[in-house]
């Protein structure tokens, strides 16, 4: 009978060979480590590094074999052909490998090859020149870092007004969906609402969303016509709880610091904690409304805070004191409507500066400041002000329908 690691080893290598990278994860232990002479990971960051590569190499030619066992290990010998990106040079590869086990799984993976002899290969006349020097390993070693955290943070693409999508491990999240064309108008009792730009994206090119993270459904500029006729196309819709006991169906109502946990395709899990919104003053709030904050059990440090509909108030600064993110998107602004007078309803220029002072390690990235007629501030106001308080390089604008990555400030 097979020793059950070499038939573990076999099941992974096929996997590779077929460019699995979901079945050469689940072989790994949740404390799995991996190194080699250019990475060094543990936990689910190993399973991204085999799903990037997978992903990347089309043309990707693995070969194995010399599964044995050595005591409590096991090792074996394998050899890649692909091409490197960076450089479109062609590389083989030859690799030895030992492993340990724990539960069943592969709890550390050492990979060794040359890697002069890898230089030499994909980076060409600089790597045989230089590929022997340490610095020349860091380089490399900094550059595939720096890859593989671009992969496994999120990204945004900004669709135009409140909306954007979040792609983050696998997961596809929608905020505030408005579809609806330019001059669309949306009357009230009290006022009309009036869109002046057409969405980047279309609803029917988004793909599959697996949440809508909806801050509320009782405004045309958070969830319009088109956007309510998309909800039924996602997984979960998570909102507050009036709006979830309006919609029915998928939606889900979370109360602030409420959290409930998505799992992505990679087999990470993200939490999602509904955190405090003031829509308006506290006279005359237009909520109820809640943002949220977004992260990975295994970063909790590295999240996303959205804010939603709010303005500055205490709320948003405990949120900023219960969470380390990456990146906090505002919603700015400065949304006014008659019923309410000269009130803001979102954040002015000057909230999201005492947001980004609160939220001090993080990226800023504006939303819900431009395509509707009631904004009464732009992107030259939110600019300016940044300007004035000498932080205007956390700003990261984003492009309509470019997705912007959103890294860890360093």
């Amino acid at each position: 009978m097979t020793d059950p690691r070499l038939a573990l080893l076999d099941r992974f290598y096929a996997a590779f060979q077929r460019r699995d990278a979901a079945e050469m994860a689940a072989c790994y232990h949740p404390e799995a480590t991996f190194t080699d002479p250019v990475f060094e990971l543990r936990g689910p960051a190993v399973g991204a590094m085999w799903r990037m590569l997978c992903e990347r190499g089309q043309d990707l030619r693995v070969a194995y074999g010399d599964l044995a066992l050595d005591g409590e290990e096991a090792t074996a010998a394998w050899e890649a052909w692909y091409t490197f990106r960076q450089s479109g040079r062609r590389v083989h590869n030859v690799v030895r490998a030992r492993f340990r086990f724990r539960d069943g799984l592969i709890v550390a993976h050492e990979d060794r090859f040359g890697f002069w002899r890898w230089a030499r290969q994909a980076l060409g006349g600089f790597g045989a020149a230089w590929g022997w020097l340490p610095a020349v390993r860091e380089r490399v070693r900094a550059a595939a870092a720096h890859g593989l955290a671009l992969y496994r943070g999120p990204r945004l693409t900004y669709i135009g007004g409140a909306t954007a999508l979040v792609e983050w491990r696998g997961l596809r999240l929608l905020t505030d969906p408005t579809f609806d064309p330019a001059g669309t108008s949306y009357p009230t009792p009290a006022y009309t609402l009036r869109r002046t730009t057409t969405p980047a994206i279309a609803a029917e090119a988004l793909g599959p969303i697996d949440a809508v993270l909806l801050s509320h459904d009782h405004h045309f500029d958070n969830l319009d016509t088109a956007g309510r006729a998309l909800l039924p196309r996602a997984g979960r819709v998570l909102t507050t709880a009036a709006a979830a006991e309006r919609l029915g169906g998928n939606a889900a109502g979370l109360a602030p610091w409420a959290s409930t946990e998505l799992r992505s395709p990679w087999g990470d899990v993200l939490r999602v904690t509904a955190t405090p919104a003031r829509h308006g003053p506290a006279h005359a709030d237009r909520g109820p409304v809640i943002g949220f904050h977004l992260a990975f059990v295994d970063a909790p440090d590295d999240g996303l805070y959205l804010s939603g509909d709010t303005v500055w108030y205490e709320g948003v600064a405990e949120a900023a004191e219960r969470f380390r993110v990456a990146a906090a998107v505002l919603f700015v602004g400065a949304a006014k409507v008659q019923a309410v007078g000269d009130f803001p309803l979102t954040f002015t220029a000057a909230d999201a500066v005492q947001a980004a002072h609160a939220f001090r390690k993080a990226w800023i990235v504006p939303l819900h400041f431009e395509g509707w007629e009631h904004f009464s501030e732009s992107r030259a106001e939110v600019e300016r002000a940044f300007r004035a308080a000498r932080i205007g390089d956390r700003l990261r604008w984003p492009a309509p329908g470019a997705a912007l990555a959103l890294l860890p400030r360093v």
